[in-house]
């Protein structure tokens, strides 16, 4: 229903300045009025972005949900920016097919911040693209069969589908390591019964990532956990780094009372800064009180970001009674760390006198 204040802004869709324009345009969007949507359109695809925030005006586009926005929004795709994650977000919103297309393939985007992204946004479309993703997970690009299998872990996570489980136990056999990683990954997070089977040979897998994946998922539906536990913690050793991390984020999801002295030598010796800093946040989440004093510890560790770790975690163990034991910390020679001080006491509504 039209009032004074819309007819006004309407009025204003056709000044000659910008600012007003876009302004308007914004404002009767946020009305719910699709009038101001070839202003808006003109704001994309002109790139002025100059005039008003473009993260506001995409979203609205996407709420609007009016096929005139598909267009230019697939525009925006290609530009090397944070706008594109919510030029995809407002795609899948107004949910037009060509759109949708435009949003499956930046999952074969070399990019893994973009190419993840899309499969994360797509997966979360509550099922919505279960049927097109079991078509995609036979893809001749291995990157996007690999996505793919994230993609339907994620759904699988809270969604019960028998193709979906059929299809990522079929997918443990890929040729690519990548694809059978994220399959085995998906497996292990859905904790899928029927995968049983699939799991004990991806164990025997020849990529150590692989492996991982398939010990998580025997642990979480008991089979051999006892087994599937150490083969992990051995993983903690590892010399490549990556695989330190990947035991490390599985064994803080299974979140078992044995891995916490392995991890704390971690936090305490290991020479990459990122894996103490992993240790760190990997400790909080267990919750065992014998990581408290180390992580106390870690707050005068030698590098910045793990220091920062430890704020965080020691809180996150320890509790409000901690807060006080951060003070020292407020005073670091590094700005992160202070911040994440004054962050964890704000969080608390924690003021020291």
């Amino acid at each position: 229903m039209r009032t004074e204040h819309s007819d006004q802004l309407l009025e204003q869709l056709q000044s000659i300045d910008l600012a007003l324009r876009y302004d308007a345009a914004v404002k009767l969007a946020k009305l719910g009025s699709t009038e101001s949507i070839e202003t808006l359109v003109e704001f994309v695809e002109k790139r002025h972005f100059q005039y008003h925030n473009c993260y506001e005006v995409v979203e609205l586009l996407g709420d609007l949900k009016d096929e005139r926005a598909v267009d230019p929004l697939i525009g925006l795709l290609e530009l090397p920016s944070h706008v594109v994650g919510t030029a995809m977000l407002a795609l899948l919103n107004i949910d037009i097919a060509r759109g949708n297309r435009a949003v499956f393939e930046i999952m074969r985007h070399l990019s893994p911040a973009l190419g993840w992204s899309a499969a994360s946004m797509i997966a979360d479309r509550e099922g919505r693209f279960i049927k097109d993703l079991l078509v995609l997970i036979r893809d001749d690009d291995a990157l996007m069969r690999a996505r793919v299998a994230y993609a339907l872990g994620i759904i699988a996570s809270s969604h019960s589908d028998s193709d979906i489980e059929a299809a990522l136990t079929v997918t443990l056999k890929d040729t690519d390591a990548k694809v059978r990683h994220q399959a085995a990954s998906a497996i292990a997070k859905a904790r899928i019964q029927s995968a049983f089977d699939a799991l004990m040979i991806a164990r025997h897998d020849s990529d150590i990532f692989v492996r991982q994946s398939a010990a998580e998922g025997l642990y979480n539906l008991g089979i051999r956990p006892e087994e599937s536990l150490l083969f992990l913690i051995d993983s903690l050793t590892h010399e490549h780094w990556l695989v330190c991390r990947g035991a490390i984020w599985a064994l803080q999801r299974i979140a078992h009372p044995d891995a916490v002295e392995p991890l704390i030598q971690l936090l305490q010796h290991h020479d990459e800064t990122i894996i103490r800093s992993y240790a760190a946040n990997a400790l909080a989440v267990i919750q065992d009180q014998r990581a408290l004093q180390p992580l106390l510890e870690s707050l005068s560790d030698t590098n910045e970001y793990v220091r920062t770790a430890a704020v965080k975690a020691v809180v996150e163990l320890g509790g409000p009674a901690m807060l006080p034991k951060l003070t020292d910390a407020l005073f670091d020679t590094e700005l992160v760390v202070q911040q994440a001080v004054i962050e964890t006491w704000e969080r608390f509504e924690y003021h020291p006198i």
